[in-house]
């Protein structure tokens, strides 16, 4: 992931990324591991199991057919965590944040 973007927080007030979440919380099912313990979270789409939500999250956004493109030099990822780590690596001195050039 992105140093200093954090997946949650990106295009909160369009309206968009709300839409985009909810689809990725309805293909992820929580799970108990034998009826104790804690939590675990299971992607709808291949079955692979992780401890935590936001991992799952981002995971399931490869089972999507959309892509991210960098408003800089067009390269195109396929989860938003991805274009993250994109521009802090390649652009961090290009742009303060990337969610405002979307």
């Amino acid at each position: 992931a992105g140093e200093g973007y954090e997946q949650g927080a990106m295009l909160d007030n369009s309206g968009g990324n709300t839409d985009l979440n909810s689809m990725l919380d309805s293909m992820i099912t929580r799970c108990e591991e034998g009826g104790s313990g804690p939590a675990k979270f299971m992607c709808g789409s291949c079955g692979k199991v992780m401890a935590r939500k936001k991992d799952l999250r981002r995971h399931v956004e490869t089972h999507l057919d959309m892509t991210h493109p960098c408003g800089i030099c067009a390269k195109v990822m396929k989860t938003r965590s991805s274009l993250a780590a994109h521009y802090s690596i390649y652009h961090k001195n290009e742009v303060s944040s990337p969610w405002s050039m979307i």
